[in-house]
């Protein structure tokens, strides 16, 4: 880490040496030899940031390893059940877990219906997959727009603009299709 930081200082005074001898460069033109440099996006600070010189967190923002999860190759359930085989049980068994039926996820891409392609997920070793806790830095807009994708008439046709979307709940607050029962038991509703 301390050759990285040595490595992008000494750059830096490059940088601002051959602009200062060279009279017309600006400091974004400085900046922009630096990003190219080490291949990192500069952070944007605030006017109004007091934070001391040299007292800043990080100096540069770290790529996100899980940008363009929600594309990629998909692998298929039986890849899935390499490690999630206790979930690909519970899928089963339910309404969403239906090969046969193309209404459900199941019908389509199997887990990647909801998660999204598992190519990244599988080179990440685990991680960078499309998460309904929001594990990855997803919304719960688009969270819910997972499921509303398919559960948008009847009773759901009215979630937006409702009280729950207004609350900023997402659909898996009180719902799981990785449970026997994906519906709240109708005698703990009203805790709910």
């Amino acid at each position: 880490m301390l050759f990285v930081l040595m490595l992008a200082s000494e750059m830096l005074f490059a940088a601002e040496s051959a602009a200062a001898s060279a009279g017309d460069a600006t400091a974004d033109d400085v900046t922009s030899a630096v990003d190219k440099a080490d291949g990192s996006e500069p952070v944007v600070v605030s006017p109004s940031d007091s934070t001391e010189a040299g007292k800043a967190k990080h100096a540069f923002m770290q790529a996100n390893v899980c940008e363009g999860m929600e594309k990629g190759d998909y692998l298929g359930p039986e890849v899935c059940a390499d490690c999630h085989l206790d979930k690909m049980d519970t899928m089963a068994a339910c309404p969403h877990g239906q090969s046969a039926d193309q209404r459900s996820p199941f019908g389509h891409e199997g887990c990647e219906t909801c998660h999204g392609p598992g190519m990244l997920h599988f080179e990440t070793e685990g991680n960078c997959i499309i998460s309904m806790t929001g594990r990855y830095g997803e919304t719960v807009y688009q969270r819910n727009e997972i499921c509303l994708g398919c559960h948008n008439s009847g009773d759901r046709m009215h979630w937006l603009s409702s009280v729950h979307e207004a609350e900023n709940l997402a659909c898996v607050s009180c719902h799981s299709i990785h449970k026997p029962n994906d519906v709240i038991e109708r005698a703990a509703q009203a805790e709910v």
